[in-house]
């Protein structure tokens, strides 16, 4: 679905510019949720799709593997082996968590764990969504289509006690709602045709998200949002945000194909969208690096120019990635085809989930 490739991709950018930028947008870091919530969409319509398939959950992890895991290990694998001549603090202690995707697991229960790099600090999230990967379609396979609403609306009720009650702040249990709404949405738009259709849902979607968007304008108005860590009242703060994502995420996914959102619909914009794995993955190590680069040169601050190269830097790495490496390994999902009797996918794929 374009529309939803460039809906990533502006999520993307909006943490990219965060990283860059934090005193132009300091509450870029909310975007990360957004990406929480299309995986849990995508991930819930895939299994409420093919659920019932022979041997599902086995193609599910096998593409999932495919998808995730090159570009993750050769980015950590390059870090770890490069780590003695970089400048900054390396602990290989934390190298096996990095390596499971556990690195913030301790912080369920206590408020340090071993970090490996801090070129690597941004993972947690992939760490999230991997840990979501691998429990949700077994708890969903289990409790059936019909209880797939019941079960979300739990997750989201967890995660929101989980942060109301201080615990950290960016691991699975409390940032699980923002999936768990994925996931509502999924069941939503997979029920029957005539609620897809219906007048009412994008009214009730715009409502919602208005509703979400006032609760965040006190906030920020009041000084909260802007920090790096958890924004005041966090239990029903983050739940607001992921309101709002999971609002804009209905709208679009009902006017999909429609004029209005012809501008999401834009070749380099959803392009973006394609890259966006990549650019996630690489840009905080590169940005890093520039940073210390300058320094060993003795250059303060961080210049436009610099930062204009190292955007570009960091495009152009996400761009060769896919075209070398995620590409070629994406073509091996067809071996994992969840309907055997289905047509091989396109050899150029879009949006992956």
């Amino acid at each position: 679905m374009l529309e939803l490739d460039a809906l990533r991709g502006l999520a993307c950018l909006a943490i990219l510019f965060h990283h860059f930028k934090p005193h132009l947008l300091p509450f870029g870091w909310a975007a990360v949720d957004l990406f929480f919530i299309l995986s849990g969409y995508l991930i819930t319509a895939i299994i409420l799709k093919n659920g019932r398939q022979k041997h599902f959950l086995f193609h599910f992890y096998m593409r999932r593997g495919l998808r995730i895991w090159p570009i993750y290990y050769l980015t950590v694998l390059v870090v770890a082996a490069a780590s003695p001549w970089l400048p900054r603090t390396y602990d290989y202690a934390g190298l096996p968590y990095i390596l499971t995707y556990t690195q913030e697991v301790g912080l369920h229960w206590s408020r340090s764990t071993p970090a490996f790099s801090e070129y690597l600090m941004h993972t947690w999230s992939l760490a999230v969504e991997e840990q979501f990967y691998l429990i949700w379609p077994v708890l969903v396979c289990l409790v059936g289509r019909r209880g797939v609403v019941s079960l979300a609306l739990a997750l989201a009720t967890a995660a929101v006690c989980a942060r109301s009650s201080e615990m950290y702040w960016r691991v699975l249990l409390t940032r699980a709602d923002g999936l768990a709404l994925g996931a509502l949405l999924a069941a939503l738009f997979t029920a029957r045709k005539a609620i897809r259709e219906h007048s009412a849902v994008p009214k009730v979607f715009a409502a919602i998200g208005l509703g979400a968007v006032a609760y965040l304008a006190f906030l920020i108005a009041s000084g909260g949002m802007s920090k790096p860590e958890a924004p005041p009242w966090p239990g029903p703060s983050l739940l607001a945000v992921n309101v709002l994502g999971a609002a804009i995420v209905g709208l679009v996914i009902y006017y999909q194909g429609r004029p209005a959102l012809s501008v999401l619909r834009r070749p380099r914009l959803v392009k973006i969208g394609q890259l966006s794995y990549g650019l996630y993955i690489y840009h905080y190590v590169l940005m890093l690096l520039s940073d210390d680069l300058a320094r060993a040169f003795g250059l303060g601050g961080r210049p436009f120019w610099r930062e204009a190269l190292t955007a570009a830097v960091i495009y152009a790495v996400a761009a060769l990635s896919w075209r070398y490496v995620e590409m070629p390994l994406l073509r091996l999902k067809d071996r994992f085809d969840y309907r055997p009797t289905a047509r091989a996918e396109a050899s150029k794929p879009h949006f992956t989930a």
